[in-house]
């Protein structure tokens, strides 16, 4: 078998090798004759190496070879597990359909929301059939494949890779028209997050949100990974894209960001949704900052919610913005779009052309700093760093109040957020 030499990257290889050996598998078990693992080898390049059926090894590459796929011990594809493996997303989506019916397309990604208890199911599959999953792990210096994952550690990644590109390539469909029965549906919240996120710390997160907010499990819920047809994405323009459909039709968005403050503020298509929500939402628009710090949820609120009603509120929402990760917040008040990261170069292009000529990169910029600058504003002072910070938050207010004017009916978001 040789595998031509293509402009991949490492994971993308992986995956070419796994659906070749997976082929060659599924070619031996159908003529149900013996093969050794001398008998299989996937060539990269002008390299030949010897891949078992139940195991491989591969030596690291000379200088200049063709990288190869990393393979460590014993994970490599196909293996026993792999029968489970690949059973577990038509087995999914035969025991949703046992209850929702057949599953339905869905036209306009932007209508496919799902609930909180569609969610919960994905959560309890997820916790049965993880670690039978595959998924990377960094190692020495580099991403390797392994097999097992806890549940824990998956992340929407893992969810793609294993569930949702499957549901895709053998019904056509995304994970939300798995339930909707081809209805549409109308988000009431988006959810603004990276897909490197621990998938039971952003249900957990978005579990608290409904509290806070008031809605219920069966309220439509905008999640990019569960709307999108995985196997077949095709974003369009920005103005047409289902993120930015799906968002103009919410009232709150969401934001989920890692306790180092890493992944929402270092991506295009993050920054893109904060664009949307934080400046173009106009003054009634929420958008709520959560994280998940020492084994809870913290929650930078916009304004006061449910629970502030029981108690004196203005305590309320010191409390919680006093114990928000001060690390985010100091990553925050470096937030700057041109920073910003996509894995498509022409994605970035478009989104910083985008917002440059919707309200301008330094009102976003300045609208994500001033947001946590001004709910965090005891901890700054407090900070050994205290001067700098305060220094780039008192800038970033600074340019909000220049740009009053600019900003009409769209709300300075980074002083009204902060309000109660």
């Amino acid at each position: 078998l040789h595998l031509s030499r293509l402009p991949l990257g490492p994971f993308t290889e992986s995956l070419a090798c796994r659906l070749v050996m997976g082929a060659c598998q599924s070619a031996v078990n159908e003529a149900d004759k013996g093969v050794g693992a001398d008998d299989v080898h996937i060539k990269l390049d002008h390299a030949a190496a010897p891949v078992g059926l139940r195991h491989a090894a591969r030596e690291e590459p000379a200088l200049g070879e063709f990288a190869p796929v990393v393979l460590t011990g014993g994970l490599a594809l196909p293996h026993d597990d792999d029968v489970a493996a690949r059973a577990a997303a038509p087995a999914f989506a035969a025991d949703v359909a046992r209850e929702h019916g057949q599953p339905v397309r869905v036209e306009g990604a932007e209508h496919r929301a799902i609930t909180l208890r569609e969610l919960g199911l994905l959560v309890e599959h997820v916790e049965e059939h993880s670690r039978s999953w595959v998924g990377r792990r960094w190692s020495g210096g580099a991403w390797r494949e392994v097999r097992g994952l806890e549940p824990e550690e998956v992340n929407m990644y893992n969810v793609n890779l294993n569930l949702l590109a499957r549901l895709g390539a053998e019904l056509g469909i995304s994970f939300s028209e798995l339930f909707a029965r081809g209805q549409q549906r109308k988000p009431k919240v988006f959810l603004s997050h990276a897909w490197s996120h621990s998938l039971l710390q952003t249900y957990e997160a978005l579990v608290q949100h409904a509290k806070d907010r008031g809605y219920g499990n069966d309220d439509p819920i905008w999640i990019c990974a569960f709307a999108i047809r995985q196997h077949a994405v095709e974003l369009g323009a920005i103005e047409d894209s289902p993120f930015f459909k799906a968002l103009k039709a919410t009232a709150m968005t969401l934001i989920i960001v890692a306790a180092e403050g890493e992944g929402v503020l270092d991506r295009s298509w993050c920054a893109l949704e904060m664009n949307l929500a934080m400046v173009e939402g106009g003054a009634g628009y929420l958008t709520d900052i959560y994280t998940h710090y020492k084994g809870r949820v913290q929650r930078l609120t916009d304004g006061l919610i449910a629970a502030d009603r029981h108690r004196n509120h203005a305590d309320g929402k010191a409390r919680r913005d006093g114990e928000f990760p001060f690390a985010i917040i100091e990553r925050a008040l470096k937030f700057a779009l041109a920073d910003t990261k996509a894995a498509v170069q022409l994605d970035r292009d478009n989104i910083l052309q985008y917002v440059q000529q919707a309200a301008g990169a330094e009102l976003l910029d300045a609208t994500v700093r001033a947001r946590y600058f001004v709910a965090a504003l005891e901890a700054v002072v407090k900070a050994h760093n205290g001067a700098a910070l305060m220094a780039a938050g008192f800038a970033s207010l600074t340019i909000l109040v220049l740009n009053s004017n600019t900003i009409g009916d769209k709300g300075a978001v980074g002083l009204e957020g902060a309000r109660g």
